[in-house]
């Protein structure tokens, strides 16, 4: 008998403090006995224009990849504590727990991506 465990009706949709809709999570606190972190996001190719949050903050530390199948072709805003900062894919972007933030996408080819590992518990998710 196999103690192996695995998901594969994925992502599973969770709302989340600040965001306009349900958020995809492809790891989640509740899986594998109790992860200590979570990651979420996804295909960001028809979100460019449309913020999916307003300015929001967490409880807990995020890392964000911002991917692209070819170099540049993914490019987001992110305002922290209102300061914006334009990233290029491939980038690695740190959001400090507590601290206001808001991604706008402003290019994203087909193939481009946004996940974010969200560590820590946090009681809003």
């Amino acid at each position: 008998m196999s103690n192996h465990q695995f998901y594969s009706d994925l992502p599973i949709f969770k709302e989340v403090e600040g965001h306009t809709r349900s958020v995809p999570f492809f790891l989640c606190q509740e899986m594998f006995g109790g992860m200590p972190f979570e990651l979420a996001g996804g295909d960001i190719s028809q979100l460019v224009d449309v913020p999916v949050a307003s300015p929001h903050c967490h409880e807990v530390d995020e890392i964000y990849f911002l991917i692209s199948a070819k170099p540049a072709d993914a490019i987001i805003d992110v305002t922290i504590d209102g300061e914006v900062k334009t990233y290029v894919s491939p980038s690695v972007i740190h959001v400090p727990a507590g601290k206001e933030h808001q991604f706008i996408t402003k290019k994203a080819s087909s193939g481009s991506f946004c996940f974010g590992i969200l560590y820590g518990k946090e009681g809003s998710q």
